[in-house]
């Protein structure tokens, strides 16, 4: 991975969302890099590793440890909890949403039916959460 570039972890078990999320970055210019993780276990893997992402979008029904449980673990770090975390899931149950709030996400978003959908997520994610936000150093 390039040092001088953010990273930005992907915590998706479905190999056709995984695809749609990287070409929707890539067709916003996104200059960050993409990691990917297919379950909880291994996204924690990943930051236990040392990678230090500046937003993780995790997906919720996933097997394994699902992003429920992904959250909570994230949580209980006192390295890791600061990071921000985005639900993007296509579950729009307000008991998913509250659920995921209540384990500290920063946002919930529900997953689009289109690939312009997709994009338009992409842009947002990219302006809001890797340009405007700030986090401590």
């Amino acid at each position: 991975m390039d040092a001088s570039k953010k990273l930005v972890l992907i915590v998706e078990d479905d190999p056709l969302d995984q695809f749609l999320i990287r070409n929707a970055f890539e067709a916003v210019g996104l200059e960050s890099e993409l990691a990917f993780a297919s379950d909880g276990e291994a996204a924690l893997d990943v930051l236990e590793a040392g990678l230090d992402p500046c937003v993780v979008v995790t997906d919720l029904r996933m097997p394994g440890l699902d992003g429920f449980g992904f959250l909570a673990e994230l949580r209980k770090d006192d390295r890791l909890r600061r990071i921000p975390t985005v639900v993007f899931s296509t579950s729009s149950e307000n008991e998913d949403i509250l659920k995921a709030y209540d384990r500290c996400a920063n946002s919930y978003i529900v997953k689009p039916h289109s690939a312009s959908g997709y994009q338009q997520f992409a842009d947002r994610l990219r302006q809001y959460w890797i340009e405007e936000n700030r986090l401590p150093i």
